[in-house]
């Protein structure tokens, strides 16, 4: 349906048109602007003024409907001799996706350039330009030779002679949302290219583009939280059910590996230690099998397990194609572990705060831990928005979980690290 303020402006400028017919730059006349083309075929039937002999209301010298982009390169020559380009759109999505290059950057930019969108079309160029500014990204940065460095905001939104023309007068509001928008994907370049880098083999696994996987990964913790919501398990099974199911799973996972700070930290200490004590070792809820992996490659008798799904999955897939021979224990009990004889070590990170009854596993370790043996867990016992995964019923621990493990028989052995919790079986 075409806009309403756009049709009107258009017809209080139809009547001035004969009198612009030699300021024109340049019009897109495809069938979703044929407003634009209308006018166009109308100047060009009308007899010619000398410009000089006229007085504008809008002192105007170019309406431009934006078909294929190529109005606004017209535009873009225009603006750079100083003529005032005023832009009346409909395809939001189209003038959007124009803003990602790099080359309409100037004119964009130039407050010369008057921009005028129906306000139902507000929200829309918001989310497009976010997408807009993401493929600029994507394009000049993570698939480009990375010499670039950002893309600058691109639109100012400026106010015209008539107060009646334009759909809003918060014009710094909808730019500092722009901006804000801008600088949030700029502060995510380094870890879209870590991202990318590091996602082939996920890609390769899932069939799947590496860009498209790339944000997969970035958006896995919003997703996964949005999946949660959604889903709302509330018991035990449900629970064991959504981790096989959900897709966001293996995404947060590699993410996570990719993109924490602390995870390269913890993966040494637990390498030093697994090194130190050897033995039998056991990688309770190891996910995409990243930690396996790399103890594996160190010689070190490592054992995976986790739920079964996709995740699993890419784990074994993992190991397969760099010939270690990593026993794979299925968990598809969603009440408790089943564990085959005693281990020296096993390791649970960022688990316990998943699981209905966390003590109870705890427990299991203890009974399949040979004597002297160590649990290195990770526990994060904090419920909120983006981790409602961490169940709110476990927030409890975060006072008692010492307490709680010393009357199973552990002894908490300090680390002096934020990162780690050492227990051994005494």
């Amino acid at each position: 349906m075409r806009n309403n303020i756009f049709e009107n402006n258009v017809s209080a400028l139809k009547a001035e048109w004969p009198a612009l017919h030699n300021a024109v730059v340049d019009f897109a006349s495809s069938a979703d602007h044929d407003i634009c083309g209308e006018i166009a075929r109308d100047t060009a039937n009308a007899e010619s003024s000398p410009a000089e002999n006229i007085s504008f209301q809008h002192d105007l010298s170019a309406l431009i409907g934006i078909g294929d982009g190529e109005a606004l390169h017209a535009a873009a020559r225009a603006a750079s001799n100083g003529k005032s380009i005023y832009i009346y759109e409909q395809s939001i999505e189209t003038f959007a996706r124009s803003l990602c290059r790099f080359d309409i950057a100037d004119l964009l930019q130039n407050q010369s350039v008057h921009l005028y969108i129906g306000e139902d079309n507000l929200h829309s160029l918001m989310t497009d330009f976010f997408y807009a500014q993401e493929d600029w990204i994507r394009d000049n940065i993570v698939l480009g030779d990375r010499t670039a460095t950002e893309p600058s905001s691109a639109v100012y939104l400026v106010d015209s002679t008539s107060r009646d023309d334009i759909i809003t007068n918060d014009y710094q509001r909808i730019h500092a949302e722009m901006e804000t928008n801008r600088q949030s994907l700029v502060a995510y370049i380094p870890e879209n290219i870590k991202v990318y880098d590091q996602c082939s083999e996920l890609a390769e696994f899932l069939d799947c583009d590496r860009w498209r996987t790339t944000q997969y990964i970035l958006r896995s913790t919003m997703n996964l939280a949005n999946d949660w919501n959604k889903t709302r398990p509330r018991n035990s099974e449900a629970i064991h059910k959504w981790y096989c199911d959900t897709e966001h799973y293996i995404f947060g996972l590699c993410g996570y590996h990719a993109t924490s700070k602390s995870y390269p930290v913890v993966v040494e200490i637990v390498t030093k230690i697994c090194n130190q004590f050897r033995g039998r070792i056991l990688d309770f809820g190891g996910g995409d099998g990243d930690l396996a992996i790399k103890l594996a490659q160190q010689g070190l008798n490592i054992e995976y397990c986790d739920v079964p799904g996709k995740t699993l999955q890419y784990a074994r897939r993992r190991f397969e194609k760099r010939g270690l021979d990593i026993p794979v224990i299925i968990s598809d009990d969603p009440d408790t572990a089943h564990l085959d004889g005693l281990y020296n070590i096993i390791i649970t990170l960022d688990v316990l705060e998943h699981l209905v009854n966390p003590l109870h596993y705890c427990e299991v370790f203890y009974n399949h831990l040979d004597k002297g043996g160590l649990l290195l867990a990770r526990p994060s016992f904090t419920h909120d928005e983006k981790h409602p995964m961490h169940l709110p019923e476990n927030e409890k621990l975060k006072d008692d979980f010492t307490l709680e493990m010393q009357n199973i028989g552990f002894t908490r052995i300090d680390l002096k690290s934020p990162f780690l919790d050492l227990w051994m079986r005494t």
